[in-house]
């Protein structure tokens, strides 16, 4: 029985060793990473922004002063930055009428004076649409026919229909008068009375 536990205790000691040796060998071999081989992910290409839907706005254009006007006038932002302005009217007298963008949308008044003074955001002389300076609603004059339609179509870059910008028409009101625009008298260019408003 002696010889047993002798022997017992001989082999706890050589475990115990063994353990002691194991650890000094973790403590001592440095710990090298595996060296990777994966193919380094490659970056998804950017998509392409989607095309801004060009922005557009439509008037509806009803009688004031007691005439019989009717139409629409729509505005439609391009992708040039122009704002092309197409206008369909009906119930003028036939000839030159001035037509214009006034400052404030509101068409309630009988004779349109709700709509106030041309939409002038740059403080500058009213004049002709083509001369380099005149008012952002200064458009000139529409010719309706013998019929008294009037229809035109054209682009002009000193107007906006962007939110924020100080020449957004946006919520404005457009202005046909009786008579003809003169292009110089200030500040509306002695167009006549007020014949038809649209917001």
């Amino acid at each position: 029985m002696k010889a047993n536990k002798l022997l017992t205790i001989a082999l706890a000691g050589i475990a115990l060793a063994s353990c002691k040796s194991d650890k000094k060998q973790a403590e001592t071999e440095p710990v090298t990473a595996e060296p990777t081989t994966a193919e380094p992910v490659a970056a998804e290409p950017e998509k392409p922004a989607a095309p801004v839907k060009p922005n557009t706005a439509l008037a509806t254009v009803t009688a004031a002063s007691e005439s019989s006007v009717a139409g629409t006038v729509r505005f439609a932002a391009t992708e040039t930055g122009t704002v092309k302005v197409e206008l369909a009217l009906e119930g003028l007298s036939p000839g030159e009428h001035g037509f214009h963008v006034h400052e404030t949308g509101d068409c309630s008044a009988p004779d349109g004076k709700s709509a106030g003074g041309h939409f002038n955001p740059s403080k500058v002389d009213h004049g002709s649409h083509e001369a380099e300076v005149h008012h952002a609603g200064d458009f000139g004059n529409i010719t309706a026919d013998e019929s008294g339609k009037a229809t035109s179509s054209w682009e002009v870059d000193w107007i906006s229909l962007q939110d924020g910008a100080e020449n957004n028409v946006v919520g404005r009101a457009v202005i046909v008068h009786a008579a003809p625009d003169d292009l110089k008298s200030q500040p509306s260019g002695a167009a006549g009375a007020r014949i038809g408003c649209g917001v």
